[in-house]
């Protein structure tokens, strides 16, 4: 199988006896060495689709190298549908014009699944596309609409529709995405962060600290409330209000522990803040 042969070929032929569960934890913990034992569990056809297909995703997750790329593109082409939707979700770390390259095939997927997560990706790279391409795709993007317009019900819904239209620069369509998912949920802390995101861009500062101050005022679950801290902490030190971040940062920093990325930007923080204090005192 190309995976094992390609794994054999980076990392040597040595055995793996690790159980597929603890693989998995070891990749979620951020601990080094786990990328190999996804491509070879990935490619293992012995395995159940659910497992090859959770070390796809597990795989996206993980830095970026050229073999993940050579992986998800053979299991474009592979018989599970299950597989071939995660090998498309992967290629979403790629330029939209690799995007668009490679997952062209995807939108006439024989399966509904696959075309949809192929939609979802491609959704950036429209302006890339020739006028054949576009009518294609446009005709996917309704079902996707459609998909999710089954699912108005819940917030995911309007979340994976509001970043949808924002990766074709639909910004009013996805900011009232944005907001009804909130509506159905208001403790759903990725739309709110999301959305906070989205008004950055458009420079509505004040707009976006009201809904990043609302995502921790809303939240409930203590990983909840630590992601929702953690944005606004970063919208504050982007804003340059230096120790109003930090004191965000320090509460999510408690919250989330063992969130690795919230750890490390905890300390560039605190070097940024030393730095803008050191040279504020040699102005003095």
């Amino acid at each position: 199988d190309w995976a094992v042969d390609a794994f054999h070929k980076w990392w040597g032929a040595g055995p793996r006896d690790a159980h597929y569960g603890e693989i998995f934890h070891a990749a979620r913990s951020g601990e080094r060495g786990a990328l190999p034992d996804l491509i070879v569990i990935a490619g293992d056809k012995d395995r159940p689709g659910i497992v090859r297909a959770t070390a796809l995703s597990e795989m996206a997750m993980q830095p970026l190298t050229e073999v993940q790329i050579q992986a998800a593109t053979v299991y474009l082409k592979d018989r599970d549908p299950l597989i071939r939707a995660e090998a498309v979700a992967l290629m979403e770390r790629l330029p939209p014009v690799e995007r668009l390259r490679l997952l062209e095939a995807s939108l006439v997927d024989e399966t509904r699944a696959v075309r949809l997560e192929a939609a979802r990706v491609l959704a950036a790279a429209t302006g890339l596309m020739n006028e054949s391409q576009r009518g294609v795709f446009d005709s996917v993007a309704k079902e996707f609409e459609t998909r999710q317009a089954a699912l108005s019900d819940r917030a995911a819904g309007y979340l994976r529709l509001a970043l949808f239209y924002q990766d074709m620069g639909r910004l009013p369509e996805a900011e009232a995405a944005y907001r009804k998912a909130f509506e159905i949920e208001p403790d759903n802390v990725p739309t709110r962060v999301n959305l906070g995101e989205l008004l950055i861009q458009q420079q509505r500062f004040g707009e976006a600290e009201a809904i990043y101050r609302d995502a921790v005022a809303f939240a409930k679950m203590d990983g909840n409330i630590g992601v929702a801290h953690d944005a606004l902490a970063r919208f504050l030190i982007r804003m340059k209000r230096y120790d109003e971040g930090i004191v965000e940062l320090r509460e999510a920093a408690r919250l989330l522990p063992e969130d690795p990325r919230v750890q490390y930007f905890m300390g560039v923080a605190f070097q940024c803040f030393l730095h803008q204090g050191n040279r504020d005192n040699g102005r003095r």
